[in-house]
């Protein structure tokens, strides 16, 4: 579902503020982009695609069709903390550990084309003298030829030689360089986030005590040499510094302290020098940001304090000083819990938030999408989906990709409800859907969620992760299509009727009843268009049409599971069970 604001709409709903009250008219009717907005990036090399973090990249990066269809699918079966997947040089590159205590990990290279594996590298075992790649939980980058990727060990001790600032060859996974502790009992070193590119450099958070207590520990910015891993210059130290962006001969994230501020960052790229810095409000303990055309554009918000508001923040990059923020959470509610970094492009900022669902079989708005205008911060339009998104938005063209988690539209009798991962492309004029694909798994398997939308070479390819304790991973590419998917690979609507009982008496199905009783069951409740109602009497049992009510009688000891299937006009189906017991 797609909503365009009037501008009183958005100052009413969602409290679009600047830092000297709200500016500008720019709606979706008066909304322009600036020729410098030209995206050039064509390959995926790092977190968000490129040193600006946009998340956005050449038209021709993402393909052209009408629709998508799948075209491979592969994946490690180990488990995954870094699930942004990255495209240079025709190969895929994800990450991934194999031991829960250890941390052993690794790193897979699929060929674009057609997911056969380029190579894989696997940390050496426990207790081997060589040093290794250990739990990787940031996107890794890639340049000049060399794959850079900062990973930790799950616990220290001298025969776990894991962690560390790794440099691999992008065509043979081969470690051509890596900084590693000398003393795994008590490591002193730390390397951490996600490695940054720029103007041809490396940027790393570098932790200088790690084995300090963790009020005292320190970390700088660090640029090293690419080639060799040789240390250029340091920053001075806060407890973390975190390099997020690189533009412009400047290094933008943030600084985080024990007893002071957390404050936005401008460090010089050249020697570690800050060029300024702005605190930032209480409760903001890291930085989603992206820079584009003079501004670096934030999201914040706590997945665990739902009292605090979702926002996306506008900075001068001067100075630093707030030119616009706007609420995403409405006055009085409570804030969705995941919002994702900004995309930007063509004049707009996209982020998404999304609940925290505790069911797999949750229906109803999950998530929503956001476009808002970079000058103002005003809403240009909104998305509503069904679909729980995960990771961030990505940008090409005309289009605006998602990444999530979905139940399919047409569900099998026999075969039980769970998410698969889901892609969605909406237009970025004004959200409407263009298409959407959802990638089944193999019957049996359990619910699987899609991240992050790379997009390179005229194909989408996204990693997937088990939301099991499995959490096994991998990854696959979606590529264009004439043909629009049977309704088994697409995505349940967010409008699509959801079932809904209700009994009577209303406590029925949480206390013992007595034998005999007649318990009434009204499935009006459900939401949505709903063209038949169909009612299941015990597990296995064959649904029957009953109209909207019915009842039962409890002549048994024991439970019995009712469940009530509501079918839409488009075919989407939804159930809810109640279980009746009697003592």
């Amino acid at each position: 579902m797609t909503r365009d604001y009037s501008r009183r709409t958005v100052l009413a709903t969602l409290g679009a503020l600047t830092a000297s009250g709200v500016a500008g008219t720019s709606l979706a009717d008066s909304h322009s982009t600036a020729e410098s907005d030209t995206v050039t990036t064509e390959d995926w090399s790092q977190s968000r695609a490129e040193p600006g973090r946009t998340g956005a990249v050449a038209p021709e990066s993402a393909p052209d069709d009408e629709y998508a269809a799948l075209s491979w699918l592969d994946g490690t079966w180990h488990k995954t903390s870094a699930n942004e997947v990255l495209v240079d040089d025709g190969a895929v590159f994800q990450t991934f550990y194999t031991n829960d205590s250890t941390f052993r990990g690794g790193v897979v290279a699929y060929e674009v084309d057609t997911g056969e594996e380029r190579w894989k590298y696997i940390a050496p075992e426990y207790g081997a003298s060589e040093p290794g790649i250990g739990r990787v939980t940031d996107t890794p980058a890639v340049a000049e030829g060399t794959l850079f990727v900062t990973s930790e060990a799950g616990y220290t001790d001298s025969d776990v030689k894991y962690g560390g600032l790794h440099a691999l060859d992008l065509d043979t996974g081969e470690i051509n360089w890596q900084k590693t502790p000398a003393d795994y009992a008590s490591p002193d070193e730390e390397w951490l986030g996600t490695p940054l590119i720029a103007d041809g450099s490396l940027y790393v958070q570098h932790l200088t005590n790690a084995s300090a207590d963790p009020d005292q520990q320190e970390s700088v910015v660090a640029e090293l040499d690419p080639e060799s891993g040789e240390v250029v210059w340091r920053s001075d130290a806060s407890y973390r510094s975190y390099p997020y962006i690189g533009d412009d001969e400047t290094l933008y994230g943030m600084a985080t302290y024990t007893d002071a501020a957390n404050e936005l960052v401008a460090w010089n790229s050249n020697d570690g020098s800050r060029r300024w810095t702005a605190v930032l409000e209480d409760g903001v303990n890291f930085v989603d940001s992206a820079h584009k055309n003079g501004r670096i554009y934030r999201s914040s918000g706590n997945r665990f304090r739902t009292d605090e508001i979702n926002r996306v923040v506008a900075h001068s990059d001067e100075d630093g000083s707030i030119e616009w923020e706007t609420r995403l959470t409405p006055d009085g509610e409570e804030s969705a819990r995941f919002i994702s970094a900004p995309a930007v492009a063509d004049g707009t900022v996209y982020v998404t938030t999304a609940l925290d669902v505790d069911s797999v079989a949750e229906e109803g708005v999950l998530s929503t999408v956001y476009a808002l205008d970079v000058d103002t911060g005003d809403v240009l339009w909104t998305h509503d989906t069904s679909t729980e998104l995960h990771g961030d938005p990505s940008v090409a063209g005309d289009t605006v990709y998602l990444g999530g988690s979905a139940i399919p539209k047409s569900v099998g009798e026999f075969e039980r409800e769970r998410r698969h991962p889901t892609i969605h492309a909406l237009s970025t004029e004004d959200g409407s859907p263009q298409w959407s694909y959802l990638v089944r798994h193999e019957q049996g398997a359990p619910s699987r969620k899609a991240s992050t939308p790379a997009l390179a070479g005229g194909r989408i390819f996204a990693g997937y992760l088990e939301e099991e304790s499995t959490e096994q991973a991998g990854v696959f590419a979606l590529e264009g299509s004439p043909t629009a998917p049977d309704s088994r690979d697409l995505p349940r609507s967010s409008d699509a009727p959801v079932a809904r009982i209700v009994t009577d008496p209303e406590d029925a199905d949480s206390t013992d009843l007595d034998s005999g009783t007649t318990v009434g069951l009204d499935g009006t409740a459900s939401t949505g268009e709903v063209a038949t109602y169909e009612w299941q009497f015990g597990e296995g049992a064959s649904f029957g049409e009953r109209g909207s009510t019915t009842e039962i009688t409890l002549d048994f000891c024991g439970t019995l599971d009712v469940t009530l299937r509501v079918t839409g006009p488009d075919g989407n189906r939804s159930t809810d069970t109640v279980s009746l017991s009697t003592d």
